[in-house]
């Protein structure tokens, strides 16, 4: 096993990212992750919170959940696991918040299993998804997060 070294280059594009988000006067986007799997929502929202400090990020645990604060607080942002209750999945709920005139930008669907001609159909009906295998390695949900919520800030 090697030792990696930050680079300081990374360190000064860090630095300046914090910077750039307390300067701002638009508050921080809100991300909203919808997890049935008590551990994983918690691991996913922590990792999301090293990201950035100052995101709000907003945990569900359910499809009901999540529908009931999209309805209140419009996320930027929304990443979910694709099963989520006995019988809906995250299709299910992107088309309810369609439905609902709530449509997300930018959607991660992270699982274990889940059906791919399911996820092309759903983008064929207009909906951007992304879609990233479980366990999400950190490097890729950060990359994720910084081309999603971060554009604009280093044009």
């Amino acid at each position: 096993m090697t030792v990696v070294d930050i680079h300081p280059e990374f360190l000064d594009y860090q630095d300046f990212h914090f910077r750039q988000r307390s300067l701002d006067p638009i508050p921080a986007p809100r991300v909203l992750v919808v997890e049935d799997d008590e551990v994983a929502l918690e691991a996913l929202s922590r990792q999301i919170r090293r990201y950035d400090p100052s995101l709000e990020v907003i945990a569900a645990k359910s499809m009901s959940e999540a529908l009931q604060i999209m309805q209140t607080h419009p996320p930027d942002l929304l990443i979910t696991d694709y099963y989520l209750d006995s019988d809906s999945t995250a299709v299910d709920l992107l088309r309810m918040a369609e439905k609902a005139n709530k449509p997300l930008a930018d959607i991660l669907v992270v699982s274990t299993g889940a059906p791919l001609p399911a996820l092309f159909a759903a983008e064929r009906e207009g909906l951007r998804i992304k879609f990233v295998k479980k366990p999400v390695d950190r490097f890729l949900l950060y990359r994720f997060l910084q081309f999603d919520l971060d554009r604009g800030y280093y044009l």
